[in-house]
């Protein structure tokens, strides 16, 4: 099923003011990366939190995943058997997209209320 902990993502326009600012409240930038030519940084309020918040660039969103804009925040779950919850999803949302391989294996579901959400891959390191 899902995995703990979970991931907000945020979508904004300039990516490294946002990194600035959240750094300057105290955050802790985790990662940062360019996903399709686009930068996205995590961050956490402490190392050990469960919970971290994932900022990416709305002209990013806009591209790949443009009925997320607007609903914020999104959360993002992660799960090791994406097939499997994805198929389980159909069932009980009343929308759900596609199975998307990039820029990784997801997909976006919206709630009964209209909010979306995403389900992620979970990453093997």
């Amino acid at each position: 099923m899902f995995n703990n902990p979970y991931k907000t993502m945020i979508y904004v326009a300039d990516v490294e003011a946002e990194k600035n600012f959240w750094s300057k409240m105290g955050f802790i930038i985790v990662k940062e990366d360019i996903i399709l030519e686009f930068p996205t940084f995590e961050m956490k309020i402490s190392p050990d939190s469960q919970t971290s918040f994932v900022v990416y660039s709305t002209a990013f969103i806009e591209q790949y995943s443009p009925e997320l804009l607007g609903n914020q925040p999104n959360l993002l779950f992660f799960t090791h058997n994406i097939e499997m919850v994805y198929q389980l999803v159909k069932t009980v949302s009343p929308a759900v997209s596609d199975l998307n391989e990039l820029p990784y294996k997801n997909f976006s579901f919206e709630s009964p209320n209209r909010q979306f959400y995403t389900v992620r891959e979970e990453e093997s390191y």
